[in-house]
């Protein structure tokens, strides 16, 4: 079999994880972090640095950042916001397609996920309000060293809600935000899981969700 061939058989099976991970994310509303890594970003071969960064209220976060291609270059940062589920790991191809194209990219594990630091999680809350902290420290450390640049959060899923959360606390410090699966209404979530006789917890009053949201005033597409 030739180079390219398994090259490209090898890239087919890791989008393939990724498509379905993302469809079980999307389903799921359950936390559900994965404490070991499947594959980092040199596994397919891209050039990264690995960093630790500390929250305000003193967890360390584990983050990749990914060199945007040279040849491409967007002057631009993307910052991932993941789902509710697995860990940075499972997005090393998706985010190497957008560093290809030339965008830096910046993943890293909330709190009890990867290898960032320990955190009690209970699976059947829809979100933790300290996942905005560990957000907004990696845009504060984002925003210092590329002070130049562009930069924005994609969020999914459970990701959007996080993003919208951190928003008051990182406004000035980011240019868009790119919601997929963007949650607009998290007490609409736990009343349809009702109906299905499954239980689900917000970990705030819904009005509380619903000012980030509001105050959010960059473009946002979702």
């Amino acid at each position: 079999m030739s180079h390219i061939k398994r090259l490209y058989m090898k890239r087919a099976t890791f989008l393939i994880i990724l498509v379905t991970s993302i469809g079980i994310f999307e389903r799921a509303y359950a936390i559900k972090p994965d404490r070991e890594y499947f594959m980092t970003p040199d596994s397919v071969g891209w050039n990264y640095e690995e960093l630790k960064i500390r929250t305000v209220d003193d967890f360390m976060l584990n983050v990749w950042i990914y060199a945007a291609n040279p040849k491409r270059s967007k002057d631009t940062v993307i910052i991932l916001a993941y789902p509710d589920a697995g860990n940075m790991s499972y997005f090393v191809y998706y985010s190497s397609i957008l560093a290809n194209s030339g965008y830096t990219v910046v993943t890293f594990d909330y709190r009890g996920f990867g290898k960032s630091d320990n955190f009690e999680i209970q699976q059947d809350y829809l979100y933790y309000t300290e996942f905005s902290k560990d957000l907004e420290a990696v845009v504060n450390a984002t925003s210092l060293k590329f002070p130049d640049q562009k930069i924005g959060i994609w969020g999914m899923s459970m990701g959007t809600t996080i993003a919208s959360r951190a928003y008051p606390a990182v406004k000035g410090k980011i240019d868009f935000l790119i919601g997929e699966g963007y949650v607009t209404d998290p007490f609409n979530i736990i009343t349809r899981y009702e109906k299905l006789g499954k239980s689900l917890i917000l970990p705030e009053k819904p009005s509380e969700y619903k000012k980030s949201l509001q105050a959010i005033d960059i473009p946002l597409l979702k």
